[in-house]
């Protein structure tokens, strides 16, 4: 949607190069803001599966060995 709103029409030349710059600007900044977030989800997600597949296992031993006694 952005980039329609900066390149408007393509039949348009007549664009401020200033005004295509701020907005290509703007647009990479709110980019890595979205990369930035990704990164602290996955990382926040990591930290919580590894404690799942670590207690989910646990408990997967724990009841083979009820069923083997």
């Amino acid at each position: 949607q952005e980039m329609r709103d900066i390149c408007g029409d393509e039949n348009s030349y007549d664009i401020d190069q200033d005004y295509v710059r701020l907005k290509f600007i703007s647009c990479v900044q709110k980019h890595q803001e979205l990369i930035a977030f990704v990164e602290n989800i996955k990382a926040l997600y990591r930290d919580v599966m590894l404690g799942v597949v670590v207690l989910l296992s646990f408990l997967i031993c724990l009841e083979m060995f009820q069923l083997m006694t």
